[in-house]
């Protein structure tokens, strides 16, 4: 009997936000979107014979499936003193609706919920480079759409504010953003030109393009106080410098190979990370940088800056260790995860490998806090602000969009 009961429960769909149902028996608190993510919250129904929790979603056009995990029985869905579920992977439509239905001795339903949701930047064709742009709502991209177009993007509104053509771009490209004379703007290095482009941030009026000089796989570009402009490659034993005075590159030679560069904006200094050292440059206001410490700092051929930090992390087979090369401390992530990345954003280092799921430690005590679902297989991650923005595809389109950092 349990089973006919259950099966007439789901078979209603309501269609409409506004539309009334008969009967609420599961008591829902609140359902809301937020941060990319719909959050539905109920009162416990406290039903006797409790067996399981069933999260069941539709959207136009579809019936309703379930979506929390039933078929791991340590899953949260048999817990009855869980009374909430995040759902990170609802689609892209305006409205998405859920049932909340509690299975024992007898089978307890809520009404239809109907939750607006807001849709995330769309692209229709492949998001290639990404960077925000610090102490704003925006983004800068690079994108097929009708065309290849370089476009600043309101993520409040989650609109294209302006864009210009651009060449063909590819994986080589690097986008990176910066200030001069206390203007935003946007260094965009074209692998297909093997030329650097600097732009206007709000306007993408250009500024300067420079002749073409070497090419840069897969470059990372800083600026510092005086507006030089500093590009690295990985791997390499070499990082350029760029005088917009002189219209210039100037080579530097590290006689060792580099794996990360940091720009230290209170000393003016740049960071050259190599398997086993840190050098040191003190950079004149002409770009001239000067060599003028090395420290040594453990070695290993995984050594990477945390962006936002001067700490090093070292991935190894079982662990990801982090490295203070002031103090010599290293401390254990004690992952089993190969990160690709991390940032450290407000005492949370964001551990990135490559999928829909970002992985947060404290960064005082190194504990694991949580793990964060994206419904999106991502391909550019940043952070600044008080938000993560990234772009990636789902189910056939590309989206740019952004989710708060924890607290």
């Amino acid at each position: 009997m349990k089973k006919y009961i259950f099966f007439a429960i789901i078979s209603a769909l309501l269609m409409a936000c506004d539309e009334e149902s008969v009967t609420k028996q599961l008591n829902v608190e609140e359902a809301y979107e937020s941060n990319a993510s719909v959050v539905l919250k109920w009162t416990n129904p406290n039903i006797s014979g409790f067996s399981h929790y069933q999260i069941m979603r539709a959207y136009s056009g579809g019936g309703y499936s379930v979506i929390n995990d039933i078929n791991d029985k340590t899953s949260d869905a048999y817990a009855q003193s869980v009374t909430t579920y995040t759902d990170n992977s609802y689609p892209l439509v305006d409205s998405v609706y859920y049932k909340i239905i509690a299975i024992g001795d007898e089978v307890i339903s809520s009404e239809n919920i109907c939750v607006k949701v807001s849709k995330p930047v769309i692209f229709s064709n492949q998001i290639y480079k990404m960077a925000s742009i610090s102490g704003t709502d925006n983004v800068v991209a690079t994108y097929y759409d009708n065309g290849y177009k370089l476009g600043v993007i309101d993520m409040d509104t989650k609109s294209v504010e302006t864009e210009i053509s651009i060449s063909y771009p590819s994986s080589d490209d690097c986008l990176s953003t910066g200030v001069y004379n206390g203007n935003k703007e946007l260094y965009y290095w074209s692998g297909h030109t093997d030329k650097l482009y600097i732009y206007d941030a709000s306007t993408l009026e250009n500024i300067r393009t420079t002749s073409g000089y070497y090419y840069f796989s897969y470059p990372e570009i800083v600026n510092d106080a005086n507006g030089n402009i500093y590009v690295f490659i990985s791997g390499s034993s070499y990082f350029y410098s760029y005088n917009r005075t002189t219209d210039s590159f100037t080579q530097t030679y590290t006689y060792q190979y580099n794996y990360g560069m940091r720009y230290d904006s209170v000393s003016n200094t740049l960071g050259m990370l190599g398997a086993s050292s840190i050098i040191t440059y003190d950079l004149s206001s002409d770009g001239t940088a000067t060599k003028s410490k090395t420290q040594t700092v453990t070695e290993s051929s995984s050594n990477s800056y945390i962006d936002g930090t001067n700490l090093v992390y070292q991935q190894n087979t079982t662990n990801t260790n982090i490295y203070n090369p002031n103090s010599g401390e290293q401390n254990s992530l004690n992952n089993t995860i190969n990160f690709s990345k991390i940032y450290y954003k407000n005492g949370y280092f964001y551990c990135t490998f490559g999928t829909n799921i970002i992985y947060c430690y404290n960064a005082d005590t190194y504990e694991f806090v949580k793990k964060i679902s994206i419904r999106i297989y991502v391909t550019e991650l940043y952070f600044s602000n008080s938000y993560l923005y990234y772009t990636g595809s789902y189910n056939g389109y590309y989206i740019i969009d952004r989710q708060s950092l924890l607290n």
